[in-house]
């Protein structure tokens, strides 16, 4: 435990707290954050020590991380084209409708996070947002990234949606026919991309809040095309592209 003498004069530590606030290290941004908390603990300021009636006030200080995770990361394909067949090692998560030998049919991604693994117990999280990287590199009928029929014409035929999940699903099993159920309601509704290598940054915060807490029926998203009707499509990576810097990012705010 950290042991000193007399009050803590607090103006000393502004520099600190003003270098938390703003390095974007996070290994370095961590450990400033551990050596603040240590010093308030043991303080016997006024506005730190405990009051009579058992509160106290502390100094909420914001922390980040960028969830990135690699082949380890849970997204998956699935595909009408296919219906029994797992895609959980795929390369891509699409919003897809198309036409193949005569046959249309269409493919949904899903994406989630886990929360538990990466973020710390009894934070409070301010804010989170949902990065998606187009793939610019696998070429898809003769294209790579956002595509339709028209080779570049993205017009309003291309609009997509992340819709909640309600029920659990597991990366390595799911498919067409089990894929789980979503809320027709709790949607998020994207514009088409302007240029076929558009990415995406969504506040996602409402939605990582509650499965951060537990609340039932959060369980990732879905995403698909607002009109499923060929031929249209919105291309994205999933944690198992070969190119990292491609894979799905989850940024996430929080204070603890």
């Amino acid at each position: 435990m950290i042991k000193r003498k007399g009050p803590l004069d607090i103006s000393k530590y502004c520099l600190l707290h003003s270098m938390i606030r703003s390095n974007s290290n996070r290994v370095l941004g961590v450990t400033l954050v551990l050596i603040w908390n240590l010093v308030m603990m043991s303080c016997s300021h006024p506005e730190c020590v405990p009051r009579e009636n058992g509160g106290s006030t502390r100094t909420l200080l914001p922390s980040n991380i960028i969830i990135k995770p690699g082949r380890e990361g849970k997204d998956a394909q699935v595909s009408h084209y296919d219906p029994e067949k797992n895609f959980g090692d795929r390369r891509d998560l699409n919003a897809l409708s198309w036409k193949e030998n005569g046959l249309s049919y269409t493919e949904r991604g899903f994406i989630d996070f886990n929360l538990e693994k990466y973020l710390p117990k009894g934070v409070r999280i301010t804010s989170a947002h949902l990065k998606l990287f187009a793939d610019t590199v696998k070429s898809y009928y003769g294209n790579t990234g956002h595509s339709n029929v028209n080779n570049g014409n993205f017009d309003l035929k291309n609009n997509w949606q992340l819709c909640r999940v309600l029920n659990p699903w597991d990366e390595s099993t799911i498919t067409w026919f089990d894929q789980p159920v979503t809320s027709e309601t709790d949607v998020l509704n994207l514009s088409a991309p302007e240029f076929s290598s558009q990415g995406y940054t969504i506040d996602v915060t409402e939605y990582i809040k509650q499965e951060y807490e537990g609340v039932e029926g959060y369980h990732g998203f879905m995403i698909r095309l607002r009109s499923e009707n060929a031929y249209q499509s919105v291309i994205f990576c999933s944690s198992d592209c070969e190119q990292k810097e491609l894979r799905p990012e989850l940024w996430v705010e929080y204070e603890m």
